[in-house]
């Protein structure tokens, strides 16, 4: 799958590939047993579906760590924009049986140290990750990114980080 492939490039230019596996999965059914990880963390894909945070939550071990970033409902939402503010998602876990120790709007920062820092990762490196994923992706890739820096300025969506703690037992 080039997905993995490119993931395991990105480990490797981030000298990371000794400690990261990945595998394709669907995140509402994961092909992992019930309290199999002491920390669960999802890095900008979450759904907007309650079932995929039930599904985190069977896979996350009983007094385990969930790290969470994701699309969130700001000041000024359009038809497109996420199904939850950064408050709807700490709900939500509250009533699953968390304790929510961190929540937090990160837009500001992920315009500068991630979405930009992206851009300019990804011209740097052009040509290994034309190499993996080809040109067009790439070209593709670079007007995304600019595409979401702007909503993400003119405040239509915006992303948010929550560290919480499974209760035990």
């Amino acid at each position: 799958d080039k997905y993995i492939a490119a993931a395991n490039q990105i480990a490797k230019l981030c000298r990371l590939s000794d400690l990261v596996n990945f595998c394709v999965g669907d995140a509402s059914n994961l092909p992992f047993k019930n309290g199999r990880f002491e920390v669960v963390w999802s890095q900008c894909s979450l759904s907007h579906d309650e079932n995929w945070l039930r599904e985190l939550e069977r896979v996350l071990a009983h007094g385990g760590r969930l790290a969470l970033t994701f699309a969130i409902k700001r000041n000024n939402p359009d038809q497109h924009s996420p199904k939850w503010a950064l408050q709807d998602i700490v709900r939500l876990l509250q009533d699953l049986g968390y304790s929510v120790n961190h929540a937090e709007d990160i837009t500001k920062r992920d315009i500068e140290i991630g979405w930009k820092a992206l851009d300019r990762q990804l011209s740097e490196q052009k040509i290994q990750f034309a190499t993996v994923l080809g040109e067009n992706w790439v070209c593709s890739a670079q007007q995304k990114f600019m595409d979401e820096i702007r909503t993400m300025q003119e405040g239509k969506w915006g992303n948010g980080r929550i560290f919480a703690k499974k209760k035990t037992g």
